[in-house]
């Protein structure tokens, strides 16, 4: 029996033994940027995988990635900023046994460098170029200049999306381009220079007058999903993007009320939700109202609706052919055809085409034609098309530079289960994003589908094309899932619209906001019909053009639950939202220098003037447009703080009250994956923070010399379920916080 222990022993040892591995050798940072790096290394002979690791350097604890790698190369990605990392590989044979990790140390970049500008259209006097950028930046500056000696390089500073038009050129002319990225304070090394021609000026086509219209609405569809807005670069989206790249691109639209039913009926009346009855998702709209299908229909249009008409709105009316679906179901939903329920297999992409189709060819010979074509994608639960499912799994998904929660100046009921609250992890987003995407790729397959009529019919220059949504989405920004707030996520929407007649190639429009109560003015303006329907809207050929202007928009929100009704008033430049509790709760962002929206400028003095200015034109404008003070509801500003410049009779006083404000803070609670830890105070001090699990092990510690506050997000996925003690000591204080991880 010895023996047999002995002998089984000796195999072990010998099989253990035959792993004689080589640590990897030619270990090399090949590239790295401010969020990204990658990691190469010579194969290894005899290497069944490798595996990877890396962690900050100041940070003792190592984030593995748990791939089995067979590739001699890794792209680590989601890094901070202008951060030293360490970086390790180790070789491992088919026993799991190996020789030991072998390491390099590299520094993230400040701000990331963009690729070289390219042209995307020009028209003589104006050249609009875009560029790609892999990691998240504030924003950017682009410089120009034209060819020749002595030219002097102009910058345009501040651009928060990656496309951007330089007007007044000379025609036929070459202009050199060259684009850096800035975070906060901190730029890039500029890109590579290009050199670009601006064209000749080319003359409008016209059309024949009354085009025909399709108007495309997408469900909760984000205005940054498409390259035009600076999207993904490999969400190849040609259809939709030759809409945009062969007309307008209006980049400042919105909804008035960021909610499926009231945004649907601005869209069809051109009122504001106070005006037309539909103020949320459970309310009719009211009786007697005049339409643009209505118009249309009785000025000789065949008019035809497909998809998502809008909740509690009945039966599409005004339509000479409709097809709607019920519920957000994505497969084998209920369909009702001209008043007839129907069964129609299959995903409701594919069938909305199909009905597209349909109605298209049941045209009248002769007729005018208006189709609007309201999708259910990406509304959520997202659900692609099967064919779809695979896409886009080795891109790295967009993801929110803001995914954090308010910690000062907020309304209170945004994380008071009120149903704002983003309650998924990094990789639950990343996987929710990437669903999005997969959706998408149906809708331009409609477009496409669309387009290919028009072209075969010789209609494309005499078809007036919308593309749009009905609101937008707050998917994680501040840790908010949210479409009825004010905040840029949950109201800016696409908006491209491609009509020769009116609109030159490629333009790209950062002055005018396009709301959604422009789209019934602007049918009604290209139907030649003399607006005399009292609408809060104006038509988008007229806000292009300067016959008429808008400085400003008037944003309201009814209420839902415990949330209460918002109103706001927002420029190209800054937004003021006023929610309706029982006490004073607003908002107030720098949009230009605050794009995220990140900080809450209402209890800073040195905006105190304009904030006024804002109460008081807001006021002005609910007025103007009829609308009512509403009723206030049980909610306030959570954590207000004010600059501590302020001067008050007791400092004492106000150094206890920011303390209290200002606690050690660890969030998600319950959290999975990741979790991040906060403080904030007003003495700098040195910090020590460390996370224990009940057994009094540490699993993270970290010190911060001389500091008054942090915010670390640490990795928590392969730790075990159950309740952990996070602990920051600062001075003779000490500060514990109990964080479940499930």
């Amino acid at each position: 029996m010895l023996l047999c222990i002995g002998l089984l022993f000796i195999a072990k040892m010998q099989a253990f033994a035959q792993c004689t591995l080589p640590k990897p050798s030619g270990v090399t940072i090949d590239w790295i940027t401010s969020c990204d790096a990658m990691l190469t290394w010579n194969e290894v002979p005899g290497a069944a995988f490798y595996q990877v690791k890396y962690k900050l350097t100041s940070e003792d604890t190592w984030t593995q990635v748990n791939d089995s790698l067979t590739i001699n190369y890794f792209r680590f990605t989601y890094l901070s900023s202008n951060s030293e990392y360490k970086f390790q590989v180790a070789a491992y044979c088919t026993n799991g046994g190996s020789s030991g990790w072998k390491s390099k140390t590299a520094i993230t970049k400040l701000a990331n460098e963009p690729s070289a500008p390219y042209s995307i259209a020009t028209g003589g006097t104006y050249i609009t170029v875009g560029w790609m950028n892999d990691c998240p930046c504030t924003s950017y500056n682009l410089r120009y200049k034209k060819n020749g000696n002595n030219q002097q390089w102009i910058i345009q500073r501040a651009i928060t999306i990656s496309s951007f038009t330089i007007s007044d050129l000379i025609p036929n002319a070459g202009y050199k381009f060259s684009v850096q990225s800035q975070m906060n304070n901190d730029t890039s090394a500029w890109s590579a220079t290009v050199t670009i021609n601006s064209g000749i000026v080319m003359e409008s086509p016209t059309s024949a007058s009354n085009p025909n219209m399709i108007l495309y609405l997408l469900d909760d569809g984000r205005y940054d999903a498409f390259r035009a807005n600076g999207g993904p670069s490999w969400f190849e989206t040609p259809s939709i993007d030759r809409i945009a790249n062969e007309g307008v691109n209006f980049q400042y639209a919105f909804a008035t009320t960021s909610q499926c039913g009231p945004s649907r009926v601005s869209i069809y009346t051109g009122l504001y939700a106070h005006r037309h009855g539909a103020i949320d998702n459970n309310t009719h709209h009211n009786d007697g109202l005049t339409m643009i299908q209505h118009l249309l229909q009785d000025a000789g249009y065949y008019t035809g609706f497909i998809g998502k008409y809008g909740q509690k709105q009945g039966k599409p009316e005004g339509f000479d052919w409709w097809l709607t679906s019920d519920g957000n179901v994505y497969e084998n939903p209920d369909y009702t055809i001209n008043g007839k329920d129907t069964l129609i297999e299959g995903h409701i992409t594919d069938v909305y085409q199909w009905a597209a189709n349909e109605f298209l060819e049941s045209v009248p010979p002769g007729k005018k034609f208006m189709l609007m074509f309201f999708t259910r994608a990406p509304h959520g639960p997202t659900i692609p098309r099967p064919e779809d499912t695979e896409l886009y799994t080795d891109e790295v998904m967009p993801f929110p530079a803001n995914f954090s929660n308010y910690q000062i100046n907020y309304p209170s009921y945004f994380y008071e289960n009120t149903g704002h609250e983003w309650h998924h992890s990094i990789a639950e987003t990343d996987s929710l994003k990437r669903l999005n995407f997969q959706c998408l790729n149906g809708v331009e397959q409609n477009i496409s589908a669309l387009l290919d009529w028009l072209t075969g019919k010789n209609l494309m220059d005499s078809t007036l094309f919308i593309f749009s949504s009905d609101n937008g989405n707050l998917e994680g920004e501040h840790m908010l899932n949210a479409k009825q707030l004010g905040q840029e996520h949950s109201i800016r929407v696409p908006m491209f619209i491609r009509y020769p007649a009116w609109f030159s190639k490629g333009v790209v429009n950062s002055k005018v906001q396009a709301l959604n109560i422009d789209i019934a003015p602007t049918m009604l303006d290209a139907a030649g019909i003399t607006d005399t329907m009292d609408w809060d809207g104006i038509s988008l050929r007229n806000l292009f053009n300067g016959s008429e202007e808008r400085k400003y928009f008037y944003y309201q929100f009814f209420g839902e639950g415990d949330a209460p009704e918002i109103r706001g008033l927002r420029t190209n430049e800054h937004i003021y939202l006023k929610h309706y509790c029982n006490s004073v709760t607003e908002e107030f962002y720098d949009l230009v220098n605050d794009p995220g929206e990140i900080t809450n400028l209402i209890n800073e003095t040195s905006f105190s003037e304009m904030i006024t200015l804002y109460r008081d034109k807001m006021d002005s404008l609910m007025i103007a447009v009829g609308d009512t003070e509403p009723e206030t509801i049980d909610c306030y500003l959570s954590n207000p703080v004010y600059p501590t410049n302020v001067r008050v009779e007791n400092e004492e006083e106000l150094n206890e009250e920011m303390q209290a404000i200002f606690k050690l803070m660890a969030y998600p609670n319950p959290a999975s994956g990741s979790v991040n830890v906060v403080f904030k105070s007003i003495v700098k001090e040195d910090i020590h923070v460390c996370i224990e699990n009940m057994l009094g092990q540490n699993l993270y510690h970290k010190i911060m010399p001389n500091t008054n506050s942090f915010h670390l997000s640490v990795e928590t996925e392969d730790w075990n379920e159950g309740t952990y003690l996070v602990t920051m000591k600062k001075g003779a204080d000490s500060y514990t916080e109990k964080l479940v991880i499930q």
